[in-house]
């Protein structure tokens, strides 16, 4: 229930016809969605090579030489665990995107390019301070 729950199973009480896949669901979040997928994807790189490199260095007791074969080949075998790692979780990149979409939305999206009140329904349009 969990691993549906975090998207990284499909639940199969919903119709195969009825299921959307993950990326349609970032895309249905707007702008938001798709800033809150960049930035968690930026912040997963930028996080985990300098990580995959610490964990060399603790393993080994030194970092890869990539100028030497063996250092080539290490280097080489380090990136195929640390892609499939990063295939693995997508799932956990996409639905920590989607439960950051709102935040981006409120914080980032409106700051940026706020609504226009003439787009919104009479009753949704705030009032100004002091307008009384």
């Amino acid at each position: 229930e969990v691993l549906i729950k975090w998207g990284f199973k499909e639940d199969p009480r919903i119709p195969e016809e009825c299921r959307v896949d993950q990326m349609t669901r970032i895309k249905d979040s707007g702008q938001a969605g798709v800033i809150a997928y960049a930035i968690t994807e930026a912040g997963f790189w930028v996080g985990s090579v300098p990580f995959a490199l610490g964990a060399a260095y603790v393993a080994t007791g030194e970092i890869p030489d990539w100028t030497t074969e063996e250092g080539k080949t290490a280097l080489g075998g380090y990136a195929f665990v640390l892609i499939n790692f990063a295939r693995l979780i997508v799932p956990a990149r996409i639905a920590l995107a989607l439960a950051f979409a709102p935040w981006v939305d409120e914080n980032i999206v409106k700051r940026i390019n706020p609504p226009d009140p003439a787009d919104l329904p009479e009753d949704c349009v705030v009032e100004e301070a002091g307008a009384e």
